[in-house]
C-alpha cells in the first residue's frame, strides 16, 4: 500500500480494500491502482477518501520520513535489523 495512513484506517476499522472502495464510492480496480501507486488520484477521489477517513490531505497523502516508513514496514512484516 502506497499510503500507510489509508492502510492504517482500513486495519483500524477491520475492512479490506474492496470494502473501502465501496464505502468511498470508487471502483475497486481504480482504488487498487491508487493504493499500488499505479494511478494518480483525481480531486474527486481524494475528496471521497478524505470524507470517509476524516483525515486531512496532509495526514492521508503525505510522504512519511524514512524512519517512520521503516517502523511501519517493520510492524507489517516483522522485520528485525
Amino acid at each position: 500500500m502506497k499510503y500507510p495512513r489509508i492502510e492504517q484506517y482500513m486495519n483500524d476499522n477491520g475492512i479490506k480494500l474492496a470494502e473501502f472502495a465501496r464505502i468511498c464510492e470508487i471502483s475497486y480496480p481504480t482504488m487498487w491502482r491508487i493504493s499500488e501507486g499505479k494511478r494518480e488520484i483525481s480531486k474527486s477521489n481524494i475528496d471521497k477518501i478524505l470524507k470517509v477517513t476524516g483525515l486531512t490531505y496532509e495526514e492521508c497523502f503525505s510522504v512519511e520520513k524514512k524512519e517512520e516508513w521503516r517502523k511501519h514496514f517493520d510492524r507489517r512484516f516483522g522485520t528485525v535489523y
